[in-house]
């Protein structure tokens, strides 16, 4: 499955909110989201552009893989999941097989349906405020027309090419800290 995915920085997340709104996006739900990414023990993940993570929301855990980004217009890339049962285990058997751990990237999301598209409004920790649209899109070859779609409609609510961001919020975290991503 590929994540068609688009992120802007939003200097206002309340006035964004009524523009999806007024749009026809229906509000889902609130949470607080800890991702624990990993550093690989051979690979260098900022050279080869994948990632890997924890997520913990609530009592809900998943172990994400991410490949590298498709194109220079999005964050689309291949992306895998797996719910998992216990995470502190997971997180164990990780650093057992030398993959570290770096600084968790905490987040309030605020998520809401679109149509087909899933729109978050995400309060970052240390980083910043930001909309994140996504879509799936089952190949390669129907990644793009969604990802036109992602950017007409972020045009649409007055979010212009300047606001889009390609890094992660964890890439974020550590230009905003002075640190080297390895």
């Amino acid at each position: 499955m590929i994540e068609v995915e688009i992120k802007a920085h939003v200097d206002d997340l309340s006035t964004i909110e009524q523009k999806i709104i007024a749009d026809g996006a229906v509000y889902v739900k609130t949470v607080y989201q800890k991702d624990t990414y990993f550093k690989h023990p051979k690979r260098n993940f900022a050279k080869t552009d994948e990632a890997i993570r924890i997520r913990n929301e609530g009592n809900r855990a998943i172990l994400t893989y991410k490949g590298p980004k498709l194109d220079r217009k999005s964050k689309s890339r291949e992306e895998i999941e797996v719910e998992i049962k216990k995470p502190d285990l997971l997180h164990e058997i990780l650093v057992r097989l030398d993959f570290i751990p770096v600084p968790a990237v905490e987040k309030t999301r605020k998520l809401f349906n679109l149509n087909d598209m899933t729109v978050s409004l995400d309060d970052v920790k240390d980083v910043g405020s930001f909309i994140e649209i996504e879509m799936n899109a089952p190949s390669l070859e129907e990644y793009k027309p969604k990802r036109n779609q992602i950017l007409s409609k972020l045009e649409e609510w007055g979010i212009g090419k300047k606001q889009l961001e390609r890094f992660s919020y964890l890439e974020l975290y550590y230009i905003k800290k002075g640190l080297k991503r390895e």
